[in-house]
């Protein structure tokens, strides 16, 4: 469901109209003339996980294990994410 999310939030921001179409989504074609579109989408879905992991760190009280159930991960996973990010 995380990943679905994304990919709408990012096909919004990226879209060049008010609707989204079928190039305004993460798809990648065979001969790789997507790979500066498909840097610029993952590194917004890393913002967006970031920030999110973030907001449910504050909503815990700074619970890493709580967090980490409430993301659906686990807290190997979830460890894995705060050092990616370098969240304390």
């Amino acid at each position: 469901i995380r990943e679905l999310e994304n990919t709408i939030e990012s096909a919004v921001v990226l879209a060049e109209n008010e609707e989204i179409s079928a190039k305004d989504l993460p798809i990648i074609s065979p001969n790789g003339s997507d790979q500066r579109r498909c840097w610029l989408l993952k590194s917004i879905e890393e913002n967006t996980e970031k920030s999110h992991i973030q907001d449910v760190l504050v909503i815990v009280g700074g619970n890493k294990k709580r967090a980490a159930t409430m993301l659906g991960l686990s807290y190997t996973t979830f460890w894995r994410k705060l050092k990616k990010y370098q969240i304390a």
